[in-house]
Parts: structure tokens; C-alpha cells; sequence
């Protein structure tokens, strides 16, 4: 007879590239003891990691087994999967999903409404949250109410783009592109300041299922400065800069700059590491809702 019990102590991670390159030292870092992997992944995994309690095992276990919380870390189409077939619900009811939620946000929508009936706790994780850099953005948003329009510019190379690869990271309907995939961190954190309205968006002629670059006009409710946001992942400098009618406000090369890189080299560690020490699913829960709200209003506009 199989014992369902065997790992309801333990952390499953779904996922290769961020979930074994970033969460995985996170997970260990936080002093999380217990870790199951999926045997499939271990192909994948850094020389770097050695950890004697992470536990490998495959599909079939998985789908077996009882686990404390399930990390999913995979494409927004086979995360959406997991979740609407529920192959996983019987298994845990903590989940930690991976931006962008789904596909689109109506999918994203659907996610959300079933977890919710269902009872299941869930949080995402919008790294951007977790940054040394956000409560200086929030503190000078809400203090300078008067001054004029404010100006974020992120210009990168994504790393797809770099390598001249065509995956679902490079397509918009796939939950890719400079909308979804990379922008999706700063609508989370727009509408946590209390952005709540787009006024305008373009996205330069480019085809829809490959936008790379795009432009964004938020409003509020509220009294907050007009912002206008401007990414483009094809760029061959970076740039991560907030100003306010020239006034330099945050000035950084990428907005994982001023974080620690004592973690493997890789500086989207730390926040991760913050995101998972601090996660709150009551308040992430209302705050991933204000997100999916203004995602919503944005693809509308397209």
C-alpha cells in the first residue's frame, strides 16, 4: 500500500530553468529542509547544488504523494494545465505560481476563481516586489503628488533574444514578449502604488504575437502623478530608470542592481529569497487581483 504521507512535509519544485537555478537556492537558503524535485529535472540541475535532503522522484510519485506546498515554476500554458485539471489538487493545498499566471488574463482570471472556490491557498511571485529599490519608488510616488508625470524607462537584451531563440518567452499569445513575460512585474507593482487606469498603449506596429517593445500611460484613482512606462526588451544597452520631469529618481542598469550576488552569481535570488520569507497569501491574494485587473485593461487596449 502506498504511503500518501511520505512527503507531506516536503516542498515540491516543478521546473527547470528558474525553478533550479533560482528557487532552489532560495528554498535552501531560507532553511527549507525538505525539498522534492521531479527526477525528470535533474539533468538540468547546477554542479553548484549539493543538498542531501532534496529528494528526486517521478510522475508517478508525484501524482501520488502529499506535499506541504507545490512550487510551480513552468511555461504560463502548462501551468494553467496543472491547475484546471487539477491533477495536483488532491496532492496540496499551497500552491506558489509563476508569472504570468496564464496565457492571457482571462485564462489568469479563470486560475484565480477556481482557486479561490476551491479553497487553495496560492500567492505569485512578482519579484519586482521583493527589490531593495521598491519602497523608495512607492515613498517618492506618494510624496510628490504635484510634480509632473513620471518616466520609467527598462531597456535589456532578453536573454531568448540574445541567443537568437525562438521559444514561448519570445510569443505575446503565449504568455511571452515585453508585455507578460517582462513587464508583468511592473503592472504588479503600478497597480500595488494604486495605478488603476491605462490611458494609452502602444506597441509600434509590431506583430501581436511578437511584441517585444511597448509603451504604457497609467492613471489613478487617487491623485497619483500620470506615468508613462516604456520597455524594451531588444535593446543593446540597459537601463532601469524613474524620473520625474528630468529629476532622477532611481538610476540603476537593471532593477536586480543593487541586489546581493553572493547567491550563485544570480541576482534574482535574493528577492526570491524575501518573497518566500515574507509571503502572505491574505494580502498577495488582493494585491494579484489588482495586478490581473490592470493587466486586464492593457490587453483590452491592444
Amino acid at each position: 500500500m502506498i504511503n500518501k504521507n511520505k512527503y507531506e512535509e516536503y516542498t515540491l519544485l516543478l521546473g527547470k530553468g528558474f525553478a533550479l537555478n533560482v528557487y532552489l537556492p532560495a528554498l535552501i537558503e531560507t532553511n527549507c529542509k525538505k525539498i522534492v524535485l521531479d527526477l525528470s529535472s535533474k539533468k538540468y540541475i547546477g554542479s553548484n547544488i549539493h543538498n542531501k535532503d532534496i529528494k528526486w522522484i517521478n510522475e508517478n510519485e508525484i501524482q501520488e504523494n502529499n506535499f506541504s506546498k507545490i512550487i510551480i515554476a513552468e511555461p504560463p500554458q502548462k501551468q494553467f494545465k496543472l491547475i484546471k485539471d487539477r491533477s495536483l489538487w488532491k496532492n496540496c493545498n499551497n500552491f506558489i505560481l509563476e508569472k504570468p499566471i496564464a496565457e492571457n488574463h482571462n485564462k489568469a482570471k479563470h486560475l484565480i476563481e477556481m482557486l479561490n472556490e476551491r479553497k487553495i491557498k496560492y500567492s505569485v511571485n512578482y519579484t519586482f516586489r521583493y527589490t531593495k529599490w521598491l519602497r523608495k519608488i512607492y515613498d517618492y510616488i506618494h510624496n510628490n503628488l504635484d510634480d509632473g508625470e513620471i518616466k520609467v524607462n527598462w531597456k535589456f537584451m532578453g536573454r531568448h533574444l540574445q541567443k537568437k531563440k525562438s521559444t514561448w518567452k519570445t510569443n505575446h499569445e503565449l504568455g511571452g514578449g515585453a508585455i507578460k513575460y517582462y513587464g508583468i512585474h511592473l503592472i504588479a507593482i503600478l497597480s500595488d502604488i494604486g495605478y488603476k487606469e491605462v490611458k494609452s498603449i502602444n506597441i509600434f506596429n509590431q506583430p501581436t504575437n511578437k511584441i517585444n517593445s511597448w509603451s504604457c500611460t497609467f492613471d489613478s484613482t487617487n491623485k497619483l502623478p500620470l506615468l508613462k512606462l516604456n520597455i524594451d526588451s531588444s535593446s543593446v544597452y540597459n537601463q532601469f530608470n524613474w524620473q520625474q520631469r528630468n529629476k532622477s529618481i532611481l538610476n540603476l542598469e537593471t532593477p536586480f542592481s543593487l541586489e546581493s550576488i553572493e547567491y550563485n552569481y544570480d541576482k534574482r535570488i535574493p528577492p526570491v529569497i524575501k518573497f518566500l520569507q515574507e509571503e502572505n497569501t491574505k494580502l498577495l491574494n488582493l494585491q494579484n487581483m489588482n495586478a490581473l485587473q490592470l493587466w486586464s485593461k492593457i490587453e483590452s487596449m491592444i
